[in-house]
């Protein structure tokens, strides 16, 4: 029991006589003596001058530390005056009794007004370089290294007044971050670590000053090797715009390159418009390169936009994803978010509109693209099985799709080549297969507005394999069937090919027809999109007419008739426009029982002179213009000297010609 006593008494003496040797310590020695032999080892170590303006407190126990007062750390050569580093106030100590079993317990460690210059030059060099260096070399030196310590424990970091300036000569880019605070809770490996960072953001990188706050929790692992945050928040302020983050849980494990992310909610205010994004779950593995979003949305006013995205491969990605468009009014949605310079053609409302998406190796594919919308309160419907654009070969493939408005429908099919690059060699073929039941209707309805009071055409229907190549469109073969002022009437052609560059046209073999009409032939051209005196033409017509008057009348080409037109016609003539002039050649027609031939021809459309040479076999004078329509007497016979032709119509025009006439009938004279 004595002994027991002793080593006591020892042990208190022991403590006693340390206590006083602190007291001593903290009354003799002035760590302000030191100054310049810690200027020394700085500039030994790093070459670097600092400059300690404060005065250097030290405290033993039970926290053995140092406070520094005003500090700086000068600048790299050839980086300016200015100090990198320098603050107002430092404080760092650790508790004394806890060292001697070589464990490190470390009270909060406070930094007042710390500044930080970063800077990168125009060559590359940046004032960083040297330490790096420096920082390199120490730790080779000192690769025997000592004893491990058991532990380390830091009570927290406390920055004040903090700023960081970046500067980058080679971009001619800055950013400043200023008024940053930070505060974090105990720092223990392995353990939540809570951290509060606010600071002001500002350069030429950003659209306009940033006002930056965040709160989380972070844990560390014990190996370094993983961390997580949990409970964070983020909220970002520019002017009247501010977004608010928040993160419910997000880790990264180093060795397994595996990182997630589970309830992200975004609050989005811009140009005083609300957004909100919610992402329920993400992972990223960076081993196999792949990032997955199983589920997204977006949502403002009455928009919504929510989908699916996974990424593979992080040099030549491979993505993939489908995505879903929800939109009350289009128009408002523009509105609301600064496009208003785009004007819609019509009002859409009820957009949904819905499309699988991939891109891989610059090529985009979309499949099962759906759109249905009100266009103009008119329920419309687009639909595409596949869409596929080759970003190398600018080529596009619609295989399919589909278009449905009222009575309105369209399908058809589009390839493409050379969208970008080679104007010259931009080519577009597919099909189309159109129909509509009433024409004006449709216009009206989607915010075209008709000149005309009364548009002729009701009914279309168009179906043809489609080709275009440069300014030159081939239509092969092309059927058009129209309700022509009620009158159902159809054009079909194996081929027409017409070229906007020189209005050069080609059509063969066409046909129009409209009951007892039928006109049929092929004609070529070209110019013809310039003044018609420089429009050049030829081609050939074989006219069928079973009723010339009814076909007049019913398609509104005249108001009322004279009586004597010819009711059946029957006509083959060759046309050719060229240097002005319009010349009908070899031309065989049969009106009712009056047989022509010969040739015509307009001189001058301007100023038209009509020239003609014809054979006609029989005239009946008294069935082309009854009695009292004409000059010729029905009262009485007359011989030919008496003989006067109808010539009242013809006065004043320029006509030159001669007609042969087998026979001529008038009254009483054959």
């Amino acid at each position: 029991m004595k002994a027991i006593r002793r080593i006591l008494w020892l042990i208190m003496l022991l403590v006693v006589l340390a206590l006083g040797a602190v007291l001593v310590l903290t009354q003799l020695v002035d760590p302000n003596e030191y100054k310049a032999q810690i200027a020394r080892v700085v500039a030994d170590k790093t070459g670097r001058q600092i400059d300690l303006q404060g005065d250097l407190q030290l405290t033993f126990f039970p926290w053995i530390g140092v406070e520094t007062g005003k500090l700086s750390l000068s600048n790299a050569p050839g980086f300016g005056e200015t100090a990198m580093v320098s603050v107002e106030n430092a404080r760092i100590q650790a508790k004394l009794l806890p060292l001697l079993k070589k464990e490190v317990e470390v009270d909060t460690v406070v930094l007042d007004s710390p500044k930080i210059q970063l800077s990168v030059l125009a060559d590359g060099r940046t004032n960083w370089d040297d330490l790096m260096a420096a920082s390199g070399s120490t730790a080779q030196n000192d690769g025997s290294g000592g004893a491990a310590i058991a532990g380390l424990a830091v009570q927290g970091v406390s920055i004040t007044d903090g700023e960081v300036v970046w500067r980058n000569d080679q971009t001619g880019q800055s950013l400043m971050l200023s008024d940053l605070d930070l505060t974090t809770g105990t720092l223990v490996p392995g353990e939540p670590l809570d951290v509060s960072l606010s600071l002001n953001a500002e350069g030429d990188s950003l659209p306009a000053p940033a006002r930056l706050a965040l709160d989380t929790t972070v844990t560390l692992s014990n190996n370094m090797q993983s961390v997580a945050l949990a409970g964070t928040n983020l909220k970002v302020e520019s002017g009247d715009d501010s977004a608010a983050f928040r993160v419910d849980k997000a880790s990264y494990a180093l060795a397994a390159g595996l990182a997630a992310l589970t309830g992200l909610s975004a609050d989005v205010n811009h140009l005083g418009v609300a957004s909100k994004l919610s992402l329920p779950s993400l992972n990223l593995n960076l081993s196999d390169e792949t990032i997955e979003i199983p589920g997204l949305e977006l949502e403002q006013d009455d928009a919504t936009l929510s989908g699916s995205l996974r990424v593979a491969g992080m040099t030549v990605p491979d993505v993939e994803g489908r995505l879903k468009l929800q939109v009350g009014n289009l128009d408002n949605l523009l509105q609301r978010n600064g496009i208003a310079s785009l004007e819609l053609p019509a009002r859409l409302d009820g957009i949904d509109a819905g499309f699988g998406f991939s891109v891989r190796e610059h090529r985009l594919n979309l499949q099962e693209v759906t759109l249905a919308a009100s266009v103009n309160d008119q329920p419309t419907r687009l639909q595409a099985s596949e869409l596929v654009y080759h970003l190398n070969e600018e080529s596009l493939s619609l295989p399919s799709v589909s278009m449905e408005q009222g009575d309105f429908h369209l399908t058809g099919s589009l390839q493409a080549q050379s969208l970008v690059s080679d104007p010259s060699s931009r080519s577009f073929q597919g099909a189309v297969d159109l129909s509509v039941m009433d024409v004006a209707d449709l216009l009206s309805r989607n915010g075209v507005e008709l000149e005309m009071p009364e548009l002729p055409v009701r009914e279309i229907t168009v179906n043809s394999e489609f080709k275009l190549q440069g300014t030159s469109v081939t239509a092969s073969p092309l059927s058009l069937s129209v309700a022509y002022r009620g009158q159902p009437t159809q054009f079909t052609a194996p081929s027409l090919v017409f070229d906007f560059a020189g209005g050069e046209l080609k059509l063969k073999a066409f046909q129009l027809a409209q009951d007892d009409f039928q006109l049929r032939g092929e004609l070529s051209g070209n110019n013809l999109l310039d003044d018609i005196s420089a429009m050049a033409a030829e081609g050939r017509l074989d006219l069928t007419i079973g009723d010339l008057p009814d076909l007049l009348l019913r398609n509104a080409f005249v108001e009322s008739l004279p009586p004597g037109i010819p009711v059946g016609v029957d006509a083959q003539l060759g046309l050719t426009l060229s240097e002005n002039s319009l010349d009908l050649t070899d031309l065989e027609a049969t009106l009712d029982d009056m047989a022509v031939q010969g040739n015509a021809s307009l001189a001058n459309l301007a100023e038209p002179g009509y020239r003609f040479d014809v054979a006609i076999n029989r005239l009946d004078l008294d069935a082309m213009f009854p009695a009292g329509e004409g000059e010729v007497e029905s009262e009485k016979p007359s011989t030919a000297e008496q003989l006067l032709l109808p010539v009242a119509p013809f006065q004043g025009l320029d006509v030159k010609g001669q007609a042969r006439i087998g026979e001529l009938v008038t009254t009483g004279v054959t």
